[in-house]
């Protein structure tokens, strides 16, 4: 399942067509805040990826859902924006063995399926964190008022 589904109107988000500040589900605004948020620790470990950011916020990343997400031009049609892979694609075992930043405002992985050229911009990371909280706020908009 991707969390960010229809978020940009999009079948596969992140689009390349939409930046994320075209985010429009007020549960997401909450977990992305208007200035820009940095990472200040990254830890690969075993289960995921931890960041803890720059306004105290925990986040976590599965290694297979974070590498299926991949933006790059092998895994996401320059033209069109379809994701070019499947999750099916993604090996399970699939993890990030190492990690440097990109400029000021993403970072990329070496996976240890030799994949290196996603980026993935830090507003990205944040929009499909799987930590609880993020979880329980997308789920909480899925489910709409008062369901």
């Amino acid at each position: 399942m991707n969390p960010l589904e229809g978020v940009w109107g999009c079948s596969s988000a992140p689009c390349q067509r939409h930046a994320p500040h075209s985010i429009n589900n007020r549960a997401l605004r909450k977990v992305l805040p208007l200035r820009q948020i940095t990472p200040v620790d990254i830890q690969l470990t075993p289960d995921g990826i931890r960041i803890t950011w720059d306004d105290g916020h925990q986040g976590y990343h599965e290694h297979r859902a974070l590498r299926y997400q991949c933006g790059c031009a092998n895994c996401v049609n320059e033209m069109t924006g379809k994701r070019m892979i499947s999750l099916a694609d993604v090996r399970r075992d699939v993890e990030a063995l190492d990690w440097l930043e990109v400029g000021r405002y993403a970072l990329q992985f070496l996976w240890s399926d030799r994949h290196t050229t996603g980026i993935y911009p830090y507003t990205v990371l944040r929009a499909i964190c799987q930590c609880d909280v993020c979880k329980e706020a997308v789920s909480e908009t899925s489910e709409g008022p008062g369901r």
